[in-house]
């Protein structure tokens, strides 16, 4: 386990869909059975892996405290094992439009 401070990253991003997205912007990111949440390094891998999901692709920004412990998987990607408060979550940029914001339909 690494924490925030450890792996010397700005954000992490969450690749979902915008009917989920509504949802963890109000619940914030759950633990789903036995799965961990995956964080991207990179929007544009957090908008690869939203768009293997049905639905509208969309990337969440998460902005972890310093002390967050976060297991390293894959070259690029970082996994939680306990919920992440909605207070570390936000919209980001479409990485494939130069500007504008993805919101969900409901905001």
């Amino acid at each position: 386990m690494v924490s925030k401070s450890d792996y010397g990253l700005g954000p992490l991003y969450h690749g979902t869909t915008e009917h989920i997205a509504k949802n963890i912007l109000e619940e914030g990111l759950r633990i789903i059975g036995e799965a961990p949440i995956w964080l991207s390094y990179s929007r544009e891998e957090a908008f690869e892996n939203a768009q293997e999901k049905q639905g509208s692709p969309t990337v969440l920004e998460v902005n972890l405290p310093e002390d967050w412990l976060l297991e390293r998987a894959e070259a690029g990607s970082y996994l939680s094992w306990k919920p992440i408060p909605v207070e570390y979550i936000k919209m980001t940029s479409n990485p494939t439009t130069a500007t504008g914001t993805c919101y969900p339909d409901a905001y």
